[in-house]
């Protein structure tokens, strides 16, 4: 199996970002019509959809690790990225996107990009002065096997 296509999933809290990301890349709540849904019905669908979840919510983690750890749950996550500034205009001086993939680094391994977030279920944590740290999560149940993702030995263990 190849690496892993990517996309992006933004959170009603960061819609306004989508300029930010590649065109083809980005969805927003709105474009799937998930306005005042629950965070839940957000998350299903950018499983569904193997997209990486954009958020400024600080419980997304939680979200995450709950259904990892609801042991009969088949719902597949693909990453999640906290931005961690609430504010719009803090929020945009965050990015370019690709600056913030160069920055990428998890037990200081280098190199991770986004299809590894996605393949592997990796959080994004993004705070102001452009700093990025990375996390695992817990694995879902539905996941694929990692062994699957070309760049398994890229993570170490």
């Amino acid at each position: 199996m190849g690496m892993h296509n990517y996309g992006f999933l933004l959170d009603e809290n960061v819609v306004t970002l989508k300029s930010l990301f590649p065109r083809n890349r980005a969805k927003t709540v709105h474009d799937y019509k998930l306005d005042g849904e629950p965070d839940s019905k957000v998350i299903k669908v950018a499983g569904d959809e193997g997209l990486i979840i954009v958020t400024a919510d600080a419980q997304y983690p939680e979200f995450f690790r709950k259904i990892a750890h609801s042991g009969g749950s088949k719902q597949h996550l693909y990453g999640l990225v906290l931005i961690v500034p609430t504010d719009l205009e803090r929020q945009k001086r965050l990015f370019p996107l690709n600056e913030i993939e160069n920055r990428l680094r998890l037990n200081e391994v280098k190199n991770i990009s986004w299809p590894i977030v996605s393949g592997y279920n990796l959080l994004v944590r993004v705070e102001e002065g452009r700093r990025v740290t990375v996390q695992r999560l817990p694995p879902c149940p539905a996941k694929t096997d990692p062994s699957e993702f070309s760049q398994t030995n890229t993570l170490g263990e």
